[in-house]
């Protein structure tokens, strides 16, 4: 009798029916959400560019290590490898990255012209990059982006023709620096986007990047031509050996 009552009693403690071991906090947190950056990209017939994809848990932290596959919606548009997107022929295709169940996608356009028939009006060289003004006033970079000089709204690649730069403004004087970029409004306005360690875009913060153009001072202040000059020197390579990544 002792020993069906001391039965009952455990049954009772421990429950029925299957259960779970406990999180030792060593089990992979699974991909909850992906991100494409940037989210379209626009290559000529036989040209390249990255995309980067960041996953991350439920909790928001950034995962590693995981698979992650690529496909492209027309193979006779554009291919991508790792991340590279690649122009067959003129047209449109969505570029699909997927990891454990998610996925996320981006849109590629290819066109017909090659990477040299761009027209522009302005050009300037900087350090590791170039920056130039279309006709209509619109500010493209190529080169290096390792520290945002291109000002896509992203860090790192490198890219060898033309990319549109964020934000939609028009420029009408561009100038480029070893690791950053400004440009001047027709009103007058100052925009600059790169390299922040020291403060040189002068929007008054001290990240060591900005992404994307800030801007620098209002019109027609004092300090607005101080804002482009500091664009303009290239310092040699050697200054900056020891160049940190970009952080906010």
């Amino acid at each position: 009798m002792h020993r069906i009552l001391l039965a009952a009693l455990l049954l009772a403690a421990c429950g029925s029916g299957t259960t779970s071991p406990p999180d030792d906090g060593n089990t992979p947190a699974p991909v909850a959400t992906i991100t494409l950056s940037p989210p379209a990209v626009t290559v000529p017939v036989g040209g390249t560019q990255t995309l980067i994809v960041t996953l991350q848990s439920s909790a928001g932290v950034t995962l590693s290590g995981r698979t992650v596959t690529w496909t492209s919606s027309n193979l006779t548009v554009a291919t991508v490898a790792a991340g590279l997107v690649t122009g067959v022929s003129a047209g449109t295709a969505t570029i699909t990255a997927s990891s454990e169940g998610k996925s996320q996608t981006a849109s590629a356009t290819v066109t017909a012209g090659s990477a040299g028939s761009a027209t522009f009006s302005t050009i300037a060289p900087g350090g590791l990059h170039t920056c130039a003004i279309t006709p209509a006033g619109k500010p493209c970079c190529w080169g290096a982006n390792n520290l945002s000089q291109i000002g896509l709204g992203t860090i790192a690649n490198t890219y060898s023709t033309p990319q549109a730069v964020a934000g939609n403004l028009t420029f009408t004087a561009l100038s480029a620096g070893m690791y950053h970029t400004c440009g001047v409004t027709a009103a007058g306005a100052a925009w600059c986007w790169g390299w922040n360690i020291k403060g040189q875009l002068g929007d008054g913060t001290r990240p060591s990047c900005h992404f994307r153009p800030v801007t620098c001072t209002p019109a027609g202040s004092p300090l607005q031509a101080r804002c482009i000059a500091g664009a303009m020197p290239t310092r040699s390579a050697k200054a900056h050996r020891s160049i940190g990544r970009c952080r906010h």
